[in-house]
C-alpha cells in the first residue's frame, strides 16, 4: 500500500526537496518558510498573519511561529493599528537585505530541484498547483503563487 499511496508519496519528495532548500538557506539561517514568507510580503509590501496562512496553506500557528522569529531577528516589523488582533507586518531594512541574500541560494536549491524532479515533473507540479488555485479552494481566499506572480526579484 505505501507503494501506491499518494500521500506517501507526496510526503517523501516533499522532505526530499524541502531538505535541499533548508540546506542551501542554512549559512544564512533561514528555512524555506521563512523564505517563502520574505518574499509575500514584499511582494504585498504589507500582510496580516491570516493572509500569509491563508495564501501559502500553511498552518496559523507555523506562521505565528515564524513570524516571531523572523521578527527577533528585525526581518520584519509589525505596524501599528486600532485592532490589535490583526496589526500587518512588512519587510524591515534587514529583511529586504537577507531575501537579497537569500535569492542566491535559492536559484542553486531550484536548480537542484528541477535536476530532481526533471522539465516533465517540474510541468506537472506546476499544473497540478495552478488547478488547485482554480478550485473550491480559490473562493476562500486560499491562493498558491502561480507563474503569472512576480519572480523572487528584490
Amino acid at each position: 500500500m505505501a507503494r501506491e499511496c499518494v500521500a506517501n508519496r507526496l510526503r517523501m519528495l516533499s522532505r526530499v526537496i524541502t531538505g535541499l532548500y533548508e540546506d542551501e538557506f542554512r549559512p544564512i539561517g533561514l528555512t524555506v518558510s521563512q523564505m517563502i514568507i520574505l518574499v509575500l510580503t514584499e511582494r504585498r509590501k504589507e500582510l496580516r498573519a491570516v493572509e500569509i496562512a491563508r495564501t501559502l496553506r500553511m498552518d496559523a500557528s507555523t506562521v505565528s511561529r515564524n513570524l516571531e522569529r523572523m521578527r527577533s531577528r528585525g526581518w520584519l516589523e509589525t505596524l501599528p493599528r486600532e485592532d490589535d488582533r490583526s496589526r500587518p507586518i512588512r519587510l524591515t531594512t534587514s529583511g529586504r537585505q537577507v531575501l537579497r541574500e537569500a535569492t542566491l541560494y535559492w536559484e542553486s536549491a531550484q536548480a537542484k530541484a528541477v535536476s530532481i524532479l526533471g522539465s516533465e515533473g517540474v510541468t506537472v507540479l506546476r499544473r497540478v498547483t495552478d488547478n488547485l488555485n482554480s478550485g473550491e479552494p480559490a473562493d476562500r481566499g486560499d491562493r498558491l503563487p502561480t507563474e503569472e506572480d512576480p519572480k523572487w526579484d528584490t
